[in-house]
């Protein structure tokens, strides 16, 4: 009776370490997901068009939804299942945010790009200048860039950012470069 008490009570925690798992990760595919997150915020069946994932492990979602630019945020656990991680949406030209992964930080950037007008971005953070190059994104791009650890400023697009056409020339004055957060 006791060998039996013995192998009831491993085999009792591991199937409550698999519940307690799947309950904190209940997402298998994540573009399902992102569909229902969607549809429940914004009504639309509007799908990412891009997909930042950092260490694979945390995935951030760009959808343009009629005039809003939403970020849906995934996190995904050891076993390739994920969860939910918010989201933040605008209805301006364009989204940015610094974010925080694995004691690296990183700038994501995304935004409407329309005829495919804008060719680089060019900023400082800190006064520490960067420059993104956006070869052939289409009408959208989302993209990002490991910026310096030290790094305190949070956000781009004030008077410290310059967008540039395929010339090289600075278009910046010509585009509303009105910004929201992720």
């Amino acid at each position: 009776m006791k060998i039996r008490k013995f192998v009831l009570i491993p085999i009792f925690l591991l199937l409550l370490i698999v519940v307690a798992y799947m309950c904190c990760y209940p997402i298998r595919y994540e573009s399902v997901e992102v569909s229902h997150i969607l549809k429940e915020n914004f009504g639309t069946d509007d799908t990412a068009t891009a997909i930042i994932q950092l260490n694979n492990k945390d995935s951030y979602h760009y959808i343009e939804s009629g005039d809003n630019i939403v970020i849906i945020k995934m996190q995904r656990g050891v076993f390739g299942r994920s969860k939910y991680n918010g989201l933040s949406y605008t209805d301006t030209n364009f989204v940015n945010g610094v974010i925080e992964n694995n004691g690296n930080k990183y700038l994501l950037v995304g935004g409407k790009n329309p005829n495919n007008l804008i060719a680089k971005i060019s900023f400082t953070l800190d006064n520490i200048p960067y420059e993104i190059d956006l070869a052939n994104t289409g009408d959208s791009f989302f993209t990002y860039l490991q910026i310096d650890k030290k790094t305190v400023d949070d956000h781009i697009f004030l008077d410290n950012t310059i967008l540039y056409n395929a010339f090289g020339e600075d278009i910046t004055a010509t585009l509303d470069t009105s910004s929201g957060g992720i």
